[in-house]
């Protein structure tokens, strides 16, 4: 009885250890989104160099690739001419965290000892490891073209393997636009 149980935990805590795509979304409260419907890529500056792990135009093609199949699978349009309803900019980055287990703390009191009286102890362990990660975060920006100002932002991070294969890579990317640009347009606007 105790076997089936102890492999449900396992399988529970393995499920729940995980990674996600955690995803969250901001915008300009009074924003009617329903009168968005083309776009276009905001003209983009230049793009930090120097960095192996953020520039890689692999994945920022992957990255415009997909927020262009998600954007048209919701009936946005793209358009190459001057106004578009809104402007899309996306910004991707990796960083690293640093994780680790949490502090075991244990009381013991016992008596030892003699005729001075009794003793007792603390003990506080260290955790069970420590290690890093990368992470990857996108933030996805809808942009009005007249004024320049942010009406939406939506934004997710996932964890990131440096050697995943590039038909991995365009899972994820897929799968962290796919998430984020589902909270677009957002349903409580009016």
């Amino acid at each position: 009885m105790k076997m089936p149980l102890l492999m449900i935990w396992v399988c529970m805590l393995l499920l729940c250890s995980c990674s996600t795509v955690r995803v969250s979304q901001d915008y300009r409260l009074g924003t009617n989104f329903s009168d968005l419907k083309t776009y276009r890529w905001q003209p983009v500056a230049e793009d930090i160099k120097g960095d192996a792990p953020m520039d890689d135009p692999l994945r920022d093609e992957r990255i415009r690739k997909a927020v262009e199949r998600n954007l048209s699978a919701m009936g946005f349009r793209k358009v190459s001419e001057d106004r578009p309803d809104f402007f899309i900019e996306v910004q991707y980055s990796v960083y690293r965290v640093s994780e680790s287990n949490d502090v075991r703390g244990e009381v013991g009191i016992g008596t030892w000892g003699g005729p001075h009286g009794s003793y007792g102890g603390i003990s506080v362990g260290p955790g069970w490891g420590f290690y890093t990660r990368q992470e990857g975060m996108l933030h996805i920006d809808v942009i009005d073209p007249q004024s320049g100002t942010i009406l939406w932002r939506g934004k997710g991070t996932h964890s990131v393997e440096e050697y995943w294969k590039p038909q991995t890579k365009s899972e994820k990317i897929n799968e962290l636009v796919g998430k984020v640009l589902s909270q677009f347009p957002p349903s409580d606007s009016p």
